[in-house]
């Protein structure tokens, strides 16, 4: 146990540093039109007030903190489990992460996912309250 703690200690260190950096820009309090995908970006100057907050709302109970997901990769990997990806999250766990490569590279593959959850989420959000309708068109 005891020559584990240095191990232990270096991959919270590892962690904590990796979710500083991911997490610098990730505001706070009040989200910007920067946390948006972008085509909700371009959509969102029409919405009302009301919309906006109705919106603010319900994203900031959904969305997923880019710190506490990369946190959890490294100190506790159940963010797959966190981020929808289930399939994926169980067979990191039959292989031990990948017999510890995939747990290291998921430490840095985190951060995508978050943002690709969290523009999925803000889509869906804004489908439910009818906000847009996607362009399915493709030119």
């Amino acid at each position: 146990m005891e020559d584990a703690l240095p191990f232990l200690l270096v991959v919270a260190v590892i962690g904590l540093g990796i979710a500083y950096f991911v997490n610098r820009s990730e505001s706070q309090g009040e989200l910007s039109t920067k946390d948006l995908p972008p085509v909700l970006q371009r959509a969102f100057a029409s919405f009302s007030e009301e919309d906006k907050l109705t919106y603010w709302s319900q994203y900031k109970k959904k969305k997923r903190s880019m710190a506490a997901m990369v946190i959890l990769a490294v100190l506790f990997p159940v963010q797959l489990f966190l981020l929808n990806k289930v399939g994926l999250g169980i067979i990191f766990w039959i292989t031990g992460g990948g017999f510890g490569v995939w747990y290291v590279v998921e430490w840095f593959l985190t951060p995508k996912r978050v943002r690709e959850y969290n523009e999925e989420v803000g889509l869906q959000i804004a489908r439910d309250l009818k906000f847009f309708a996607p362009d399915n068109s493709d030119g």
